[in-house]
């Protein structure tokens, strides 16, 4: 049987994980970089009270959402979706142990600056 949330069907356990992940990850990955709800929403262009939806699991965020979040954040739609991200120390951790490095908050999310492509060189960003 499905579960209604906010107009948003969620049919299954494993859907429901997956949402949760997602805006776990989302709300991490946003933090990290120093970014508010609305600096996200600006960024991915989105309004802030659908992302503040889904960082609040009450809203299934569409396939071009998930996939324009995943840009910003400079993650992969899978790793968005499926992999852990925990805040340790101001830092993000992806499952694998490997430190992750944020887009400083300054920054557009493709920056070319001499800090993320460093950043980039050592496995980071």
């Amino acid at each position: 049987m499905a579960t209604r949330k906010n107009d948003s069907y969620v049919t299954s356990s494993r859907a429901r994980a997956l949402m949760r992940q997602m805006a776990q990850n989302v709300r991490v990955l946003r933090q990290a970089r120093g970014w508010s709800l609305k600096e996200l929403a600006v960024r991915a262009g989105l309004p802030p009270r659908g992302l503040e939806n889904l960082e609040n699991e009450l809203h299934a965020p569409s396939f071009v959402v998930v996939a324009y979040l995943a840009e910003v954040l400079d993650v992969t739609i899978n790793q968005l979706v499926y992999s852990p991200f925990i805040a340790h120390d101001g830092r993000v951790q992806n499952q694998y142990g490997k430190f992750v490095v944020p887009t400083p908050k300054s920054h557009p999310p493709m920056c070319e600056c001499d800090e993320c492509w460093q950043a980039m060189e050592s496995g980071g960003r």
